[in-house]
């Protein structure tokens, strides 16, 4: 009879499996966005861009509902796997949580993953934004300092050595103007 019950239970931890799974194929299908992303962000390309924006949203979307379904669910869990938890709290001599404190520590990690998600999504929009407008900024290309690290070994432009060479021996010429410390040379000097 136990065994019925719980077999008449077990459905919600189905259910948390295929939501697992999904999640699992999202991630796999993030894989090939981040890298058309990537490339968007190389070749300054604004519908690569838009798809990875898509996929966040579609993530955020995702991350809501499994949420809801996490909080609603997680005291029946929670009593479906009562024996287990009471063995492994045995051994390690911890307290097990309640139903309340899992509904908050879910609460918590699902509005930090929802505002991650935004945030990524609203990053990639205003990037590809920017790159299909193709009007200059305000103050200049905020990218151009920025794209050098990032995109090193991948074509950076060839005037990029000669500027910053150019900068470093303007600094220089300014660090020697400003310092009147002169180095030993080597040479004996007297002390009169």
């Amino acid at each position: 009879p136990k065994e019925r019950e719980r077999e008449m239970r077990e459905p919600a931890l189905q259910d948390i499996v295929y939501i697992d799974k999904v999640w699992d194929c999202l991630k796999i299908s993030g894989l090939v966005c981040g890298y058309q992303g990537f490339k968007g962000l190389y070749t300054r390309d604004s519908l690569k861009l838009k798809w990875l924006c898509c996929y966040y949203v579609l993530c955020f979307i995702l991350e809501v509902f499994s949420l809801c379904f996490y909080i609603a669910k997680a005291c029946q869990v929670l009593a479906d796997l009562k024996p287990e938890i009471e063995q492994a709290a045995q051994h390690s001599h911890r307290r097990p949580l309640t139903c309340a404190e899992v509904q908050q520590m879910l609460l918590v990690k699902g509005f930090a993953q929802c505002a991650m998600y935004y945030f990524f999504a609203q990053a990639a929009w205003s990037l590809a934004s920017h790159f299909s407008s193709n009007l200059p900024m305000a103050w200049g290309d905020p990218f151009s300092d920025m794209e050098a690290p990032l995109l090193a070994g991948y074509g950076v432009s060839e005037h990029r050595p000669q500027q910053q060479q150019q900068q470093q021996q303007q600094q220089q010429q300014r660090e020697r103007q400003q310092t009147k410390f002169q180095p030993f040379t080597g040479r004996p000097q007297r002390l009169d």
